[in-house]
């Protein structure tokens, strides 16, 4: 958190419980989120998702975004025992999902896989997105 400069965690109650996680004053829980959105921003969002052409709904809610940006901060054990952080853009995760696509899009049941990016690893950037 200090290295990245975190001031929030967003996490869901019934997650920390069953990962025995100790919450944390930084912590802001979806469960509390969820009751503060109006049920007509809920509305509004789920019929701009369905009607609006895609470019149009980027625009307005993810304009901000770019390929290049920060997605998320991937951290190592590092080999002298501080953890060092990996910066990782929406293009680096776009990149790993299009990898996956490719591979798992034309398995075949007798197939063998090897993986360049462990799926440990590639899993919490997904989350994050």
């Amino acid at each position: 958190m200090q290295k990245c400069g975190i001031k929030h965690i967003y996490s869901s109650k019934e997650f920390v419980e069953k990962a025995n996680i100790k919450a944390r004053d930084e912590m802001v829980w979806v469960e509390d989120l969820r009751q503060e959105v109006r049920f007509f921003d809920r509305l509004l969002s789920l019929v701009s998702f369905m009607l609006l052409p895609g470019i149009l709904f980027r625009k307005l809610y993810f304009n901000d975004i770019r390929i290049e940006s920060l997605a998320t901060v991937m951290f190592s054990s590092g080999s002298t025992g501080e953890p060092k952080g990996v910066m990782l853009s929406h293009k680096n995760i776009n990149s790993n999902i299009e990898d996956l696509y490719q591979v798992f899009h034309t398995l075949r049941k007798n197939d063998i896989i090897m993986g360049v990016v462990p799926m440990f690893q590639l899993l919490p950037s997904l989350l994050v997105m």
